[in-house]
C-alpha cells in the first residue's frame, strides 16, 4: 500500500484484529460490495489502520470527455470502478466534506472538465482572506 493510503483512527483499546473481524458490517455500513474494503495496520502508529481499495490511491485524470456544458461531466469513478458523471447545465451543487477530504480536488476536477467545454465562460473570485 501506498503512503497516500488513507488513514483512519481507532477508538481507545481497539485493535486491527478488531477492525479486520468487522469488515463486513463496515463494507455493509458504507453500502459496498464484499471483499471491497481492505485494513492493514499502520507501521507508524499502532492506534490506527490503513485502508485499501478501489479509492486508496490517487486516480490520474485523463480529461473530461465532454465539450459542452449539456454533457455530463467525469469526476471518477465508483467503488466498483465504473464512472461518476453529472450534468451540471441549469444544476446547483454542493461539494461538502471533512478538512482533507478531497473538496479542493473535487472543484478543480469540475474547473479543469468545464475549461474543456466549448460553451463555457469561468469566472473565477477567492473570497478567504489572507490567502
Amino acid at each position: 500500500m501506498g503512503a497516500g493510503a488513507p488513514r483512519i483512527a481507532l477508538a481507545r483499546g481497539q485493535t486491527v484484529t478488531d477492525t479486520l473481524n468487522r469488515l463486513p458490517a463496515l463494507e455493509s455500513g458504507l453500502g459496498l460490495r464484499p471483499v471491497v474494503l481492505g485494513v492493514e495496520a499502520d507501521p507508524v502508529r499502532a492506534d490506527h489502520i490503513l485502508i485499501r481499495g478501489p479509492h486508496a490511491e490517487s486516480i490520474p485524470w485523463r480529461g473530461s470527455p465532454a465539450r459542452s456544458i449539456a454533457e455530463p461531466i467525469g469526476l471518477g469513478i465508483y467503488e466498483d470502478a465504473g464512472p461518476v458523471r453529472v450534468t451540471l447545465l441549469r444544476k446547483h451543487g454542493l461539494i461538502g466534506g471533512v478538512v482533507g477530504s478531497g473538496r479542493s480536488g473535487v472543484l478543480n476536477v469540475v474547473l479543469a472538465a468545464l475549461t474543456r467545454c466549448r460553451d463555457v465562460v469561468l469566472w473565477g473570485i477567492y473570497l478567504k482572506g489572507g490567502m
